[in-house]
């Protein structure tokens, strides 16, 4: 009886991981088909990217930390203020630390505000970071198209729809 009841709640777990990553893979899509299509429209004001770093890494420290992974946080001391759309910059950002997360078998993430240049020349810098596998240059133009991995088939080692990075790429284009 003991055993039944652990296998079902294995169970359970595994199907609720299974669900959320459907549920992950139909919201790119639906991410994915609405930039493609022109229908995302993009709201410029003043934001902070500080703040968006802080909110990324809020929601992704725990995920990091349950793969063995230190999510780290550098942020420019000044406020680094620029002209964004404020949730389309957020989601890139978030895929941008998700995959980073996924790639990574060992060592770190780090999510880092900079500003760059001097006078009127001024520019503002989110950047992540990581110890992860890293991409060739030959395979770099394949990971920006749609459901593309550089490991691809039944035998690859990484999970993932390969939407993530295709969508950053088009909401910053």
């Amino acid at each position: 009886m003991k055993l039944r009841m652990n296998l079902r709640r294995k169970c359970l777990i595994q199907f609720s991981g299974g669900g959320e990553r459907l549920r992950d893979t139909l919201n790119s899509i639906l991410d994915l088909s609405n930039l493609e299509s022109s229908k995302t429209d993009m709201l410029f004001e003043i934001g902070d990217l500080n703040r968006i770093a802080n909110k990324v890494y809020d929601e992704y420290k725990d995920a990091a930390e349950a793969v063995g992974l230190q999510l780290g946080i550098e942020l420019c001391e000044t406020p680094v203020s620029a002209l964004i759309d404020d949730k389309l910059l957020l989601q890139v950002v978030k895929n941008l630390v998700n995959n980073a997360i996924k790639y990574t078998d060992q060592g770190f993430v780090k999510i880092v505000t900079t500003i760059v240049g001097t006078g009127k020349q001024k520019m503002a810098s989110i950047k992540v970071i990581d110890s992860g596998i890293g991409i060739s240059e030959t395979k770099l133009d394949q990971v920006f198209e749609p459901f593309r991995q550089v490991s691809e088939g039944a035998g690859r080692k990484y999970e993932g729809a390969g939407l993530g990075l295709t969508i950053a790429r088009n909401l910053l284009n």
